[in-house]
């Protein structure tokens, strides 16, 4: 759970986010004209991180919020003494991705 609250509010890599995400941004009318420009700018030669938390947010919702929450909240409210819903668990498989990611990122800070 607590890592589910901590990605909402985790800058992440520029690139990582959705073009699909992008675009729903861009459509929204409360955007500017200059977060508008900031979404769009893209910087090939230096890592850019994204700091925008509605666009953070709206990214981790399209991809793997619903993976981490059917995966994290029936064992949180049976308090995992309910068999019958550990099949739930298979899907932090989902997650995996994510923690390589991570993992890699780490790697390449220090080359």
């Amino acid at each position: 759970m607590i890592d589910i609250i901590l990605v909402f509010f985790t800058a992440v890599d520029y690139d990582s986010i959705n073009v699909k995400t992008r675009e729903f941004l861009r459509q929204l009318e409360t955007v500017t004209a200059w977060e508008k420009n900031q979404i769009s700018n893209v910087v090939d030669s230096v890592p850019v991180w994204e700091t925008d938390m509605r666009l953070i947010a709206l990214n981790y919702i399209f991809n793997f919020f619903t993976f981490d929450i059917l995966a994290c909240i029936p064992g949180l409210l049976t308090y995992e003494k309910e068999l019958t819903l550990y099949p739930f668990k298979i899907l932090r498989i989902f997650r995996l991705p994510r923690l390589l990611s991570f993992i890699e990122s780490l790697f390449n800070s220090y080359k």
